[in-house]
Parts: C-alpha cells; structure tokens; sequence
C-alpha cells in the first residue's frame, strides 16, 4: 500500500503574481507565468493576481451593485428566492441551507447569477439540472447587463489563467480549456454582516469547506475575514490587497492533476465589526464533463483533510454530479429548505 503523507501546505506564503505576462505574444513569456503559477497551485492552493486586466472601476461597480442589492426590502430580495426554482439561481437569505439536517446556516446572504444559455440549449429546454433563467430586481435596472458583462470578463480571464496554469505543467494550452465549451460558471455577489462573539463558535460567514469547481476568482473588499487552513490545521488570514483577485483551486483542478494542485481549505468569519461583501466568480465545467485525472500519481498519494465539499480523486463523476451532489445539501430549491 502506498504510504499517504501529510500534504506540506505553508499557508503564510500566498504568492502575489504579476500577470503581465498572460497575453504575451512570447510562449516563452507565457510558459514562465504558467510555472509561477503551477509553483502556487501546488505549495498553496492560494494565490494573489495583478494587473490582471480587469478595470478596477469595473469591479467598483460591482461592489456598488452588491451593496444596492442587499439595501433592498426584504420582501424584494425574498421575492427572487433561489427556494422558487430547481437551477440554484437568485437571493439566498441568511441562515438558509439545502436538504441536510446536519449543515447549520451560515452568517451571510447571496445573489445568484449563472452562466446564462441560448434560447434554444437542449439542456434548458428539457429542464437539466442546473440550467434555468437567471432572475433578476425590477427595481435595479440594468443590474443584468452591468453583472453579465463583468461575467464575461472574468471568464475570459479564466480561460486565460486555465491556459497558461496548463503550460506551466508541461501540458498544451487546450488541455484544460477543451472542458469548457458551456461551461456552468457562477458569480456570487455575498454580503456578511459582522458576527457577534459569541456566533464565531460554530458559527461560520462561510464554514471551512474546498471549492468544488476548477477554480474560483475573488474579489473582495477591504474588510478581510477570509482564512486559509495551514499544513498543522491553523488558519491563516488571507488579508486583502490592493488591485488584486485572490485566486483557489478547487476539487475539479485537484483531481485534473492527480493531486499535484491543491484544494485548499478555507472559511470566513467576519470579526472586524462592519459589513463585509465579497464577489466570487466560480469557473465550472460543462455539465456532462467527466472530472479524471489528467497526470497519472502526480500527488494522489498525500493526505487531505475531508469536509462535505471534497471530491475523492477516483470517485470518476461528472462536473455537474459532483456540484448537484453538494448544492442539494447546503443551497435551497423547490424541492426543500430549511432555516436553522
């Protein structure tokens, strides 16, 4: 039997990386990037990206967006509850989880927006989990066009950093990339009031939980709160800088490279006293995709701690199986909530 080892994850070294690089004309340019991109996927899992392209006024507008949203009345918000529909899209209220009694409600509310389909995708028409019609306030307009614009932004930055994370291991640009022909890709706008002392015991913003999708691109304001789990089972805070998207590879990209790359654990608690928002962009692949791995015991053999988001390395499901199977759990729908 292979000897499982403790995976070394130093999580006081999240890596600042300069992505001027990232639409270099040079391979060789780019294949540079990819290997200090590789080099923070796989010490950390966690990392820190600038000059990324992305105005900063357009990720301003965001956040004004987040804030006008959760300013509405209630019953505005509660009239978009993700609890009306099957495809995980809307408002989720505070405290609200999915159809397992053992997962407690988290300190946070949230918006919904997805990758938008055609009209005519075969997967909208015969209702295909996790394809559906984003909803949006009749009291905001122009909130769709200003989210779905962004959204494509920071999809063509994905792509981008899929492409070059791929050259940084020696593979060609597409090997990732190949999986996101209609990708099921979700922007979150989250707000996290303050927590009182005494809700910081089993009490989380966010729980400690990995992502489940390839990776996940956030922006966060200047609040702080986010906390990554060390090699000794310390948390570690994940503080906010200047012009920077935080970067966190999720199961997809762990079992893609055989354990090579890290999904790292993390939770937020919010303790500074004033409200926090956050807007992170999940990057997952197409429904029908089968998550294996791509490099053969790159890393298969270290040892990782478990929550209810991970994703065993052979288990051989799809992305979209693998994303219904956690969302029934912690997210409401029409088939049940609960409030706890």
């Amino acid at each position: 039997m292979t000897e499982l080892i403790q995976a070394k994850r130093n999580a006081t070294k999240v890596a600042i990386i300069d992505l001027t690089d990232l639409r270099s004309p040079d391979p060789r340019r780019r294949t540079k990037l990819g290997g200090e991109i590789a080099r923070a996927c796989s010490d950390v899992g966690f990392f820190y990206i600038v000059n990324h392209g992305i105005p900063q006024a357009k990720i301003e507008g965001m956040f004004d967006i987040a804030r006008q949203f959760f300013s509405l009345a209630p019953d505005e918000k509660q009239a978009l509850s993700m609890a009306a529909n099957n495809s995980y899209r809307g408002y989720l209220p505070m405290k609200t989880t999915g159809n397992d009694p053992s997962m407690k409600g988290l300190l946070l509310e949230a918006f919904h927006a997805w990758q938008e389909h055609r009209p005519d995708d075969l997967g909208l028409a015969e209702g295909k989990p996790l394809h559906g019609v984003n909803v949006w306030p009749s009291g905001m307009p122009g909130m769709r066009e200003q989210v779905m614009e962004y959204a494509g932004m920071v999809t063509q930055l994905a792509r981008d950093l899929l492409a070059t994370a791929a050259l940084g291991i020696g593979l060609p640009e597409d090997t990732f990339l190949r999986h996101f022909d209609q990708p099921l890709s979700l922007l979150r706008l989250i707000h996290y009031p303050p927590q009182e002392p005494s809700e910081t015991d089993g009490r989380f913003g966010t729980r400690p939980h990995t992502d489940n999708c390839a990776f996940t691109l956030l922006a966060q304001d200047d609040t702080g709160g986010l906390e990554i789990m060390g090699e000794e089972g310390e948390w570690v805070g994940v503080p906010p800088v200047a012009g920077s998207y935080v970067i966190n590879l999720g199961e997809v990209m762990k079992i893609w490279t055989g354990g090579r790359f890290m999904a790292t654990p993390h939770r937020v608690i919010n303790r500074s006293g004033k409200e926090r928002y956050s807007i992170p962009f999940f990057m997952n692949p197409g429904f029908d995709v089968k998550v294996r791995p791509i490099l053969d015991d790159a890393g298969s053999n270290l040892a990782e701690p478990v929550f209810h988001s991970t994703v065993g390395i052979d288990e051989g499901l799809t992305s979209g199986e693998i994303l219904m199977r956690l969302y029934k759990r912690i997210w409401p729908s029409v088939d049940g909530q609960r409030v706890s």
